[in-house]
Protein backbone atom coordinates (compact mmCIF):
# COMPACT_ATOMS: atom_id res chain seq x y z
CA UNK A 1 0.00 0.00 0.00
CA UNK A 2 0.69 3.63 -0.77
CA UNK A 3 -0.23 6.97 0.44
CA UNK A 4 0.65 10.62 -1.52
CA UNK A 5 1.65 12.83 0.83
CA UNK A 6 0.52 17.13 -0.39
CA UNK A 7 2.93 19.12 -2.79
CA UNK A 8 2.69 21.08 -0.39
CA UNK A 9 4.46 19.73 2.14
CA UNK A 10 7.56 21.16 3.23
CA UNK A 11 10.58 18.68 2.32
CA UNK A 12 13.47 20.05 1.45
CA UNK A 13 14.98 23.45 0.03
CA UNK A 14 14.02 22.99 -3.77
CA UNK A 15 10.30 23.07 -4.52
CA UNK A 16 8.26 19.60 -4.18
CA UNK A 17 7.10 17.48 -7.10
CA UNK A 18 6.08 14.41 -5.60
CA UNK A 19 5.81 12.60 -2.41
CA UNK A 20 4.80 8.70 -2.01
CA UNK A 21 4.79 6.34 1.39
CA UNK A 22 4.44 2.40 0.43
CA UNK A 23 4.60 -0.30 2.59
CA UNK A 24 8.13 -0.70 1.74
CA UNK A 25 9.59 2.57 1.06
CA UNK A 26 9.56 6.38 1.25
CA UNK A 27 9.53 8.47 -2.37
CA UNK A 28 10.02 11.85 -2.83
CA UNK A 29 10.69 14.05 -6.28
CA UNK A 30 12.12 17.34 -6.13
CA UNK A 31 13.07 20.12 -8.58
CA UNK A 32 14.92 23.36 -8.97
CA UNK A 33 13.25 26.87 -9.60
CA UNK A 34 13.40 27.09 -13.06
CA UNK A 35 11.97 22.68 -13.67
CA UNK A 36 15.10 21.82 -15.30
CA UNK A 37 16.18 19.04 -12.83
CA UNK A 38 14.26 16.58 -11.23
CA UNK A 39 15.75 14.83 -8.10
CA UNK A 40 14.78 11.47 -6.25
CA UNK A 41 15.36 10.81 -2.27
CA UNK A 42 14.16 7.08 -1.79
CA UNK A 43 14.12 5.48 2.00
CA UNK A 44 13.37 1.85 3.09
CA UNK A 45 11.37 1.64 5.43
CA UNK A 46 11.12 -2.08 6.17
CA UNK A 47 13.74 -5.12 5.25
CA UNK A 48 12.07 -5.84 2.43
CA UNK A 49 13.20 -4.92 -0.61
CA UNK A 50 12.41 -2.14 -2.62
CA UNK A 51 11.04 -2.92 -6.20
CA UNK A 52 12.42 -1.21 -8.84
CA UNK A 53 9.31 -1.56 -11.33
CA UNK A 54 6.78 0.00 -8.72
CA UNK A 55 9.23 3.15 -7.77
CA UNK A 56 9.85 3.64 -11.85
CA UNK A 57 5.73 2.92 -12.18
CA UNK A 58 5.23 5.69 -9.45
CA UNK A 59 7.86 8.22 -11.39
CA UNK A 60 6.05 7.81 -14.56
CA UNK A 61 2.46 9.27 -13.26
CA UNK A 62 4.36 12.47 -13.25
CA UNK A 63 7.31 12.52 -15.28
CA UNK A 64 7.56 12.36 -19.05
CA UNK A 65 8.90 8.88 -20.03
CA UNK A 66 11.47 9.99 -22.49
CA UNK A 67 12.81 12.41 -19.83
CA UNK A 68 13.21 9.82 -16.87
CA UNK A 69 16.33 8.67 -16.50
CA UNK A 70 16.05 4.62 -15.66
CA UNK A 71 19.60 3.76 -15.41
CA UNK A 72 20.01 6.83 -12.42
CA UNK A 73 16.75 4.68 -10.89
CA UNK A 74 17.63 1.74 -11.18
CA UNK A 75 21.24 2.63 -9.05
CA UNK A 76 19.10 4.47 -6.51
CA UNK A 77 17.21 1.44 -5.83
CA UNK A 78 20.24 -0.93 -6.32
CA UNK A 79 22.04 1.05 -3.49
CA UNK A 80 19.14 0.45 -0.69
CA UNK A 81 20.72 -2.36 0.15
CA UNK A 82 23.99 -1.00 1.56
CA UNK A 83 22.34 1.97 2.46
CA UNK A 84 18.66 2.24 3.82
CA UNK A 85 18.34 6.17 1.94
CA UNK A 86 19.62 7.93 -1.21
CA UNK A 87 19.15 11.79 -1.33
CA UNK A 88 19.22 14.00 -4.18
CA UNK A 89 19.36 11.34 -7.30
CA UNK A 90 18.96 13.28 -10.36
CA UNK A 91 16.58 11.04 -12.62
CA UNK A 92 15.66 13.42 -15.25
CA UNK A 93 16.20 17.27 -17.39
CA UNK A 94 14.47 19.34 -19.02
CA UNK A 95 14.66 18.73 -23.04
CA UNK A 96 15.91 21.84 -23.92
CA UNK A 97 14.92 23.83 -27.04
CA UNK A 98 16.34 24.09 -30.44
CA UNK A 99 16.66 27.56 -31.40
CA UNK A 100 15.66 28.89 -35.09
CA UNK A 101 18.42 29.17 -38.00
CA UNK A 102 18.79 32.35 -38.48
CA UNK A 103 18.01 33.77 -42.46
CA UNK A 104 20.86 33.38 -44.27
CA UNK A 105 21.66 34.46 -48.17
CA UNK A 106 23.18 32.70 -50.60
CA UNK A 107 24.81 33.73 -53.71
CA UNK A 108 24.13 32.24 -56.88
CA UNK A 109 26.80 34.27 -58.94
CA UNK A 110 30.35 35.34 -58.35
CA UNK A 111 30.24 39.09 -57.19
CA UNK A 112 33.47 41.19 -58.01
CA UNK A 113 36.23 39.98 -55.70
CA UNK A 114 40.21 40.00 -54.85
CA UNK A 115 40.47 36.71 -54.92
CA UNK A 116 41.12 34.59 -58.09
CA UNK A 117 39.17 31.10 -59.38
CA UNK A 118 42.33 29.41 -60.79
CA UNK A 119 41.61 26.70 -62.78
CA UNK A 120 44.11 24.46 -64.54
CA UNK A 121 44.28 23.39 -68.20
CA UNK A 122 44.05 19.27 -69.74
CA UNK A 123 47.84 19.32 -68.73
CA UNK A 124 47.59 20.58 -65.27
CA UNK A 125 48.86 23.77 -66.02
CA UNK A 126 47.41 27.16 -64.15
CA UNK A 127 47.26 30.12 -66.50
CA UNK A 128 47.35 33.25 -63.65
CA UNK A 129 46.58 35.20 -66.64
CA UNK A 130 42.86 34.12 -66.11
CA UNK A 131 41.60 34.89 -62.88
CA UNK A 132 37.75 34.84 -63.02
CA UNK A 133 37.37 37.46 -60.47
CA UNK A 134 33.41 37.72 -61.26
CA UNK A 135 30.88 36.68 -62.86
CA UNK A 136 28.41 37.82 -66.27
CA UNK A 137 25.53 38.58 -65.30
CA UNK A 138 22.27 38.26 -67.67
CA UNK A 139 18.72 40.15 -67.56
CA UNK A 140 16.95 38.23 -65.61
CA UNK A 141 19.26 35.95 -63.85
CA UNK A 142 19.41 34.96 -60.55
CA UNK A 143 21.48 36.57 -58.05
CA UNK A 144 20.85 35.88 -53.96
CA UNK A 145 18.49 33.39 -52.24
CA UNK A 146 17.23 35.01 -49.34
CA UNK A 147 15.87 31.96 -46.86
CA UNK A 148 14.19 32.77 -44.07
CA UNK A 149 14.98 32.24 -40.05
CA UNK A 150 12.84 29.26 -38.79
CA UNK A 151 10.94 28.98 -35.54
CA UNK A 152 12.97 26.33 -33.87
CA UNK A 153 11.94 23.21 -31.65
CA UNK A 154 10.35 23.60 -28.89
CA UNK A 155 11.54 22.14 -25.98
CA UNK A 156 9.80 20.90 -22.17
CA UNK A 157 10.79 21.15 -18.81
CA UNK A 158 11.09 17.96 -16.19
CA UNK A 159 7.53 18.33 -15.81
CA UNK A 160 6.31 18.12 -19.38
CA UNK A 161 5.79 21.75 -19.55
CA UNK A 162 6.83 23.35 -22.89
CA UNK A 163 9.42 25.44 -23.57
CA UNK A 164 9.88 27.88 -26.56
CA UNK A 165 12.77 28.15 -28.39
CA UNK A 166 14.50 31.13 -29.71
CA UNK A 167 13.26 32.32 -33.39
CA UNK A 168 15.91 32.60 -35.71
CA UNK A 169 16.86 36.44 -37.05
CA UNK A 170 16.07 37.68 -40.14
CA UNK A 171 18.76 39.08 -42.26
CA UNK A 172 18.29 41.95 -44.25
CA UNK A 173 19.81 42.44 -47.84
CA UNK A 174 20.28 45.48 -49.07
CA UNK A 175 20.26 46.05 -52.77
CA UNK A 176 19.70 48.29 -55.84
CA UNK A 177 16.09 48.50 -56.74
CA UNK A 178 17.07 50.15 -59.89
CA UNK A 179 19.60 47.51 -60.99
CA UNK A 180 18.15 44.08 -58.80
CA UNK A 181 14.48 43.14 -58.32
CA UNK A 182 12.55 41.27 -55.68
CA UNK A 183 10.81 38.05 -55.94
CA UNK A 184 8.93 37.07 -52.98
CA UNK A 185 8.71 33.60 -52.15
CA UNK A 186 5.02 33.43 -51.84
CA UNK A 187 4.98 34.27 -55.21
CA UNK A 188 7.22 32.11 -56.40
CA UNK A 189 6.43 29.08 -54.31
CA UNK A 190 9.82 28.56 -53.25
CA UNK A 191 11.22 28.36 -49.50
CA UNK A 192 13.27 31.42 -50.24
CA UNK A 193 13.18 34.71 -52.16
CA UNK A 194 15.34 35.60 -55.29
CA UNK A 195 17.28 38.64 -56.48
CA UNK A 196 17.35 39.28 -59.76
CA UNK A 197 18.77 41.34 -62.06
CA UNK A 198 17.52 43.98 -64.45
CA UNK A 199 20.49 44.49 -66.48
CA UNK A 200 23.58 42.95 -67.75
CA UNK A 201 26.40 43.33 -66.15
CA UNK A 202 28.93 42.03 -63.17
CA UNK A 203 26.93 42.05 -59.04
CA UNK A 204 29.24 44.31 -56.82
CA UNK A 205 29.06 45.04 -53.24
CA UNK A 206 29.62 48.27 -52.38
CA UNK A 207 29.36 49.17 -48.49
CA UNK A 208 26.76 46.73 -47.65
CA UNK A 209 24.31 46.97 -50.85
CA UNK A 210 24.42 45.13 -53.79
CA UNK A 211 23.98 46.36 -56.74
CA UNK A 212 24.54 45.14 -60.70
CA UNK A 213 27.20 47.76 -62.49
CA UNK A 214 27.03 47.81 -66.64
CA UNK A 215 30.56 49.64 -66.70
CA UNK A 216 33.86 48.08 -65.43
CA UNK A 217 36.32 50.54 -64.08
CA UNK A 218 39.71 48.78 -63.53
CA UNK A 219 41.77 51.68 -61.57
CA UNK A 220 45.13 50.43 -62.91
CA UNK A 221 46.36 48.21 -65.56
CA UNK A 222 45.50 44.75 -67.12
CA UNK A 223 48.47 42.61 -65.64
CA UNK A 224 48.64 39.60 -63.48
CA UNK A 225 47.07 42.04 -60.57
CA UNK A 226 43.28 41.46 -62.48
CA UNK A 227 44.16 39.09 -65.52
CA UNK A 228 42.78 39.09 -68.82
CA UNK A 229 38.75 40.61 -68.89
CA UNK A 230 35.22 38.83 -70.36
CA UNK A 231 32.67 41.28 -70.22
CA UNK A 232 28.94 41.67 -71.05
CA UNK A 233 29.01 45.17 -70.52
CA UNK A 234 31.51 47.98 -71.28
CA UNK A 235 35.30 48.26 -69.92
CA UNK A 236 37.62 51.28 -68.71
CA UNK A 237 41.21 50.54 -68.04
CA UNK A 238 42.42 53.63 -66.13
CA UNK A 239 45.96 52.60 -67.02
CA UNK A 240 47.94 50.13 -69.54
CA UNK A 241 47.14 46.89 -71.22
CA UNK A 242 50.42 44.87 -70.88
CA UNK A 243 52.01 42.21 -73.14
CA UNK A 244 49.66 39.15 -73.59
CA UNK A 245 46.56 40.08 -72.05
CA UNK A 246 42.95 40.32 -73.48
CA UNK A 247 39.88 42.46 -73.09
CA UNK A 248 36.89 41.44 -74.68
CA UNK A 249 33.45 43.07 -73.65
CA UNK A 250 30.48 43.56 -75.46
CA UNK A 251 29.42 47.11 -75.05
CA UNK A 252 32.73 49.51 -75.68
CA UNK A 253 36.32 49.79 -74.50
CA UNK A 254 38.12 52.75 -73.25
CA UNK A 255 42.00 52.43 -72.56
CA UNK A 256 43.52 55.24 -71.16
CA UNK A 257 46.55 54.53 -71.41
CA UNK A 258 48.76 52.47 -74.32
CA UNK A 259 48.08 48.98 -75.34
CA UNK A 260 51.34 46.33 -76.19
CA UNK A 261 50.97 42.88 -77.71
CA UNK A 262 47.64 42.36 -76.24
CA UNK A 263 44.28 41.76 -77.78
CA UNK A 264 41.41 43.81 -77.65
CA UNK A 265 37.51 42.26 -78.58
CA UNK A 266 34.57 44.38 -78.54
CA UNK A 267 31.26 42.48 -80.04
CA UNK A 268 28.86 45.37 -80.72
CA UNK A 269 30.46 48.92 -79.19
CA UNK A 270 33.57 51.28 -79.90
CA UNK A 271 37.28 51.00 -78.65
CA UNK A 272 38.88 53.75 -77.22
CA UNK A 273 42.52 53.67 -76.69
CA UNK A 274 43.82 57.38 -75.73
CA UNK A 275 47.57 56.25 -75.94
CA UNK A 276 49.58 54.26 -79.14
CA UNK A 277 48.38 49.96 -79.53
CA UNK A 278 52.00 48.40 -80.40
CA UNK A 279 50.67 45.17 -81.71
CA UNK A 280 54.07 43.77 -81.94
CA UNK A 281 54.10 39.70 -83.14
CA UNK A 282 50.64 39.12 -81.35
CA UNK A 283 48.56 41.69 -80.83
CA UNK A 284 45.57 42.89 -82.14
CA UNK A 285 42.30 44.82 -82.05
CA UNK A 286 38.54 43.69 -83.49
CA UNK A 287 35.58 45.92 -82.85
CA UNK A 288 31.90 45.71 -83.91
CA UNK A 289 31.79 49.41 -84.00
CA UNK A 290 34.66 51.89 -84.47
CA UNK A 291 38.25 52.56 -83.36
CA UNK A 292 39.92 56.07 -82.18
CA UNK A 293 43.09 55.64 -81.20
CA UNK A 294 46.45 57.76 -80.70
CA UNK A 295 48.67 55.82 -82.89
CA UNK A 296 49.68 52.58 -84.19
CA UNK A 297 52.79 50.22 -84.56
CA UNK A 298 53.17 47.35 -86.42
CA UNK A 299 49.18 46.34 -85.27
CA UNK A 300 46.08 44.51 -86.86
CA UNK A 301 42.89 46.52 -86.47
CA UNK A 302 39.98 45.65 -87.89
CA UNK A 303 36.20 47.41 -87.44
CA UNK A 304 32.82 47.03 -88.25
CA UNK A 305 32.62 50.95 -88.11
CA UNK A 306 35.69 53.30 -89.05
CA UNK A 307 39.41 53.42 -87.73
CA UNK A 308 39.80 56.85 -86.69
CA UNK A 309 44.06 57.70 -86.01
CA UNK A 310 45.01 60.97 -84.39
CA UNK A 311 49.24 60.93 -85.36
CA UNK A 312 50.33 57.93 -87.25
CA UNK A 313 50.09 54.09 -88.44
CA UNK A 314 53.58 52.19 -89.04
CA UNK A 315 53.86 49.08 -90.96
CA UNK A 316 50.10 47.75 -89.71
CA UNK A 317 47.19 45.99 -91.19
CA UNK A 318 43.82 48.02 -90.77
CA UNK A 319 40.10 46.83 -91.96
CA UNK A 320 37.38 49.12 -91.73
CA UNK A 321 34.30 48.24 -93.13
CA UNK A 322 33.74 51.90 -93.57
CA UNK A 323 35.96 54.39 -93.24
CA UNK A 324 40.22 54.82 -92.13
CA UNK A 325 40.85 58.30 -91.22
CA UNK A 326 43.67 59.90 -90.21
CA UNK A 327 43.46 63.93 -91.12
CA UNK A 328 46.36 64.89 -89.03
CA UNK A 329 48.86 61.77 -89.06
CA UNK A 330 50.91 59.66 -91.34
CA UNK A 331 50.04 56.15 -92.96
CA UNK A 332 53.38 54.47 -93.59
CA UNK A 333 53.85 51.35 -95.21
CA UNK A 334 51.46 47.96 -94.39
CA UNK A 335 48.23 47.39 -95.50
CA UNK A 336 44.83 49.33 -95.23
CA UNK A 337 41.27 47.72 -96.10
CA UNK A 338 38.45 49.80 -96.90
CA UNK A 339 35.05 49.75 -98.35
CA UNK A 340 34.74 53.44 -98.83
CA UNK A 341 38.06 55.01 -98.53
CA UNK A 342 40.81 56.00 -96.68
CA UNK A 343 41.87 59.85 -95.87
CA UNK A 344 45.29 60.87 -94.23
CA UNK A 345 47.59 63.74 -94.16
CA UNK A 346 50.35 61.55 -95.42
CA UNK A 347 50.78 58.34 -97.28
CA UNK A 348 53.87 56.73 -97.00
CA UNK A 349 57.10 58.44 -96.41
CA UNK A 350 60.33 59.76 -98.04
CA UNK A 351 62.91 57.69 -99.81
CA UNK A 352 60.10 54.83 -100.82
CA UNK A 353 58.52 52.91 -98.21
CA UNK A 354 55.89 49.86 -99.80
CA UNK A 355 51.89 51.24 -98.62
CA UNK A 356 49.16 49.49 -99.98
CA UNK A 357 45.25 50.73 -99.72
CA UNK A 358 42.84 48.17 -100.72
CA UNK A 359 39.30 49.80 -101.70
CA UNK A 360 37.10 46.51 -101.70
CA UNK A 361 33.93 44.99 -100.46
CA UNK A 362 33.25 44.64 -96.60
CA UNK A 363 33.58 41.09 -96.55
CA UNK A 364 37.22 41.77 -98.34
CA UNK A 365 38.01 43.70 -95.00
CA UNK A 366 37.66 40.98 -92.69
CA UNK A 367 40.14 38.44 -91.30
CA UNK A 368 38.34 35.64 -92.41
CA UNK A 369 37.93 36.23 -95.66
CA UNK A 370 42.07 37.36 -96.02
CA UNK A 371 42.59 34.11 -94.75
CA UNK A 372 40.55 31.83 -97.19
CA UNK A 373 42.29 33.88 -100.08
CA UNK A 374 46.05 33.20 -98.42
CA UNK A 375 44.96 29.18 -98.43
CA UNK A 376 43.90 29.52 -102.14
CA UNK A 377 46.97 31.00 -103.08
CA UNK A 378 49.38 28.72 -101.08
CA UNK A 379 46.86 25.54 -102.72
CA UNK A 380 46.92 26.94 -106.48
CA UNK A 381 51.18 27.37 -105.96
CA UNK A 382 51.12 23.73 -104.13
CA UNK A 383 49.09 22.59 -107.34
CA UNK A 384 51.38 24.63 -110.00
CA UNK A 385 54.48 22.79 -108.34
CA UNK A 386 52.82 19.16 -108.60
CA UNK A 387 51.78 19.92 -112.18
CA UNK A 388 55.63 20.69 -113.02
CA UNK A 389 56.54 17.72 -111.47
CA UNK A 390 54.12 15.61 -113.39
CA UNK A 391 54.66 16.70 -116.79
CA UNK A 392 52.75 14.72 -119.28
CA UNK A 393 51.27 12.41 -116.65
CA UNK A 394 48.82 14.86 -115.15
CA UNK A 395 47.10 15.30 -118.28
CA UNK A 396 47.43 11.41 -119.37
CA UNK A 397 47.51 9.32 -116.28
CA UNK A 398 46.68 6.46 -117.74
CA UNK A 399 50.23 5.99 -119.49
CA UNK A 400 51.90 5.67 -115.48
CA UNK A 401 51.74 2.14 -116.37
CA UNK A 402 54.40 2.40 -118.82
CA UNK A 403 56.70 3.52 -116.00
CA UNK A 404 58.86 1.12 -113.86
CA UNK A 405 59.07 1.12 -110.07
CA UNK A 406 59.82 2.89 -108.23
CA UNK A 407 59.07 5.65 -110.09
CA UNK A 408 56.01 4.88 -111.30
CA UNK A 409 54.90 4.50 -107.55
CA UNK A 410 56.42 8.36 -106.88
CA UNK A 411 54.51 9.44 -109.55
CA UNK A 412 51.24 7.76 -108.82
CA UNK A 413 51.36 9.66 -104.92
CA UNK A 414 52.01 12.83 -106.45
CA UNK A 415 49.30 12.37 -108.58
CA UNK A 416 46.82 11.56 -105.66
CA UNK A 417 48.70 14.14 -103.76
CA UNK A 418 47.53 16.69 -106.49
CA UNK A 419 43.67 15.52 -106.44
CA UNK A 420 43.28 16.06 -102.75
CA UNK A 421 44.95 19.37 -103.29
CA UNK A 422 42.48 20.39 -106.57
CA UNK A 423 39.71 19.07 -103.84
CA UNK A 424 40.48 21.21 -100.54
CA UNK A 425 41.22 24.22 -103.67
CA UNK A 426 37.45 23.34 -104.67
CA UNK A 427 35.73 23.20 -101.49
CA UNK A 428 38.13 27.13 -100.48
CA UNK A 429 36.77 28.70 -103.45
CA UNK A 430 32.85 27.80 -102.99
CA UNK A 431 33.95 29.24 -99.24
CA UNK A 432 35.49 32.26 -100.74
CA UNK A 433 32.03 32.54 -102.94
CA UNK A 434 29.57 32.25 -99.79
CA UNK A 435 31.68 34.73 -98.07
CA UNK A 436 30.83 37.10 -100.87
CA UNK A 437 27.29 36.64 -101.14
CA UNK A 438 27.16 38.26 -97.88
CA UNK A 439 29.07 41.78 -98.21
CA UNK A 440 28.86 45.71 -99.25
CA UNK A 441 30.17 47.78 -101.66
CA UNK A 442 29.89 51.15 -101.49
CA UNK A 443 28.98 52.84 -104.60
CA UNK A 444 31.86 55.58 -103.97
CA UNK A 445 35.45 54.79 -102.65
CA UNK A 446 38.21 57.69 -102.40
CA UNK A 447 41.51 58.29 -101.16
CA UNK A 448 42.17 61.67 -100.07
CA UNK A 449 45.63 62.82 -99.40
CA UNK A 450 45.73 65.92 -97.52
CA UNK A 451 49.53 67.25 -97.91
CA UNK A 452 51.67 64.17 -99.68
CA UNK A 453 51.72 60.78 -101.47
CA UNK A 454 54.91 59.81 -101.61
CA UNK A 455 56.50 56.62 -104.29
CA UNK A 456 55.87 53.27 -103.53
CA UNK A 457 52.22 53.95 -102.48
CA UNK A 458 50.00 51.85 -104.63
CA UNK A 459 46.15 52.04 -104.48
CA UNK A 460 44.03 48.79 -105.61
CA UNK A 461 40.50 48.05 -106.15
CA UNK A 462 39.98 44.84 -107.81
CA UNK A 463 42.00 44.57 -110.99
CA UNK A 464 42.48 48.00 -111.02
CA UNK A 465 45.40 49.72 -109.71
CA UNK A 466 46.78 53.30 -109.01
CA UNK A 467 50.33 54.09 -107.91
CA UNK A 468 53.13 56.68 -108.05
CA UNK A 469 56.87 56.81 -108.41
CA UNK A 470 57.38 60.26 -107.48
CA UNK A 471 55.94 62.55 -104.64
CA UNK A 472 52.42 63.87 -105.21
CA UNK A 473 51.60 67.27 -103.27
CA UNK A 474 48.23 67.52 -101.83
CA UNK A 475 44.85 68.18 -101.22
CA UNK A 476 43.69 66.03 -103.57
CA UNK A 477 41.32 62.60 -104.09
CA UNK A 478 42.53 59.39 -105.85
CA UNK A 479 38.76 58.17 -106.46
CA UNK A 480 37.71 54.24 -107.59
CA UNK A 481 35.32 54.69 -110.41
CA UNK A 482 33.16 51.39 -110.40
CA UNK A 483 31.18 51.93 -113.72
CA UNK A 484 34.65 51.95 -116.16
CA UNK A 485 36.80 50.00 -113.20
CA UNK A 486 39.58 52.78 -113.09
CA UNK A 487 40.68 55.23 -111.34
CA UNK A 488 40.92 59.10 -111.41
CA UNK A 489 42.75 61.78 -109.78
CA UNK A 490 40.29 64.99 -108.59
CA UNK A 491 40.48 68.31 -106.53
CA UNK A 492 39.58 66.68 -102.55
CA UNK A 493 36.60 65.39 -102.41
CA UNK A 494 34.49 64.12 -98.95
CA UNK A 495 34.55 60.65 -97.81
CA UNK A 496 31.21 59.35 -98.55
CA UNK A 497 29.22 56.00 -97.96
CA UNK A 498 26.78 55.18 -100.39
CA UNK A 499 25.16 51.27 -100.36
CA UNK A 500 22.85 50.68 -102.60
CA UNK A 501 21.88 53.84 -103.36
CA UNK A 502 21.17 54.82 -99.56
CA UNK A 503 24.22 57.56 -98.17
CA UNK A 504 25.89 57.94 -95.27
CA UNK A 505 28.63 60.15 -95.12
CA UNK A 506 32.03 59.68 -92.54
CA UNK A 507 34.92 61.45 -91.06
CA UNK A 508 36.54 63.31 -93.91
CA UNK A 509 38.86 66.47 -93.58
CA UNK A 510 38.84 66.94 -89.88
CA UNK A 511 34.98 66.80 -89.58
CA UNK A 512 33.57 63.88 -88.23
CA UNK A 513 30.10 62.31 -88.39
CA UNK A 514 28.49 59.00 -88.03
CA UNK A 515 29.16 56.45 -91.02
CA UNK A 516 26.06 54.44 -92.32
CA UNK A 517 24.11 57.01 -91.34
CA UNK A 518 21.04 57.39 -93.96
CA UNK A 519 20.48 60.81 -95.53
CA UNK A 520 16.88 62.21 -94.90
CA UNK A 521 15.19 64.92 -96.88
CA UNK A 522 15.27 68.41 -96.31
Amino acid sequence: MWSALSLSDNLGTMPEHASYTTDTFILRTHFTDDRQKLFLDLEQVTETPVSYNEVVELLQRHIPGDLLDKGVVKAAVAALEKEKKVENRRIAKALEPSSGRPGRVVFMVKKLSDTPDLSADDHGVVSHSDMHLFDNIVVGQHLVRIYPPTDGVPGKNVLGEPIDPESGSAVAVDFDSETIELQEAQKLGKPYSLLCSKIEGYLVQEGSRLVVREELVIHGGVDYSFGNIDFIGSVRVMGDVRPGFRVKAKKGIEIQGEVEEADLLCEEGDIRISGFFLGGEGGKIISGGEVHIAGVNQGYIEAAGAIHIQTEVLHSRLRSETIISLPKGRLIGGTSYAVCGLEAREIGAEGGVPTEVFLCSSVETSAEYAKVQIAIKEHEQVSELLLSHLGPYAANPKRLVLLKEPFRGKMEKLLKKRELVQKSLERLRTQQEALLQDTHISELSRVNILEALHEQVSIHAGEALYETKVMLQGPFTVEFRRDTGEFVQKELVALECEFNGEESSAKSNGEESSPKEEKTDE
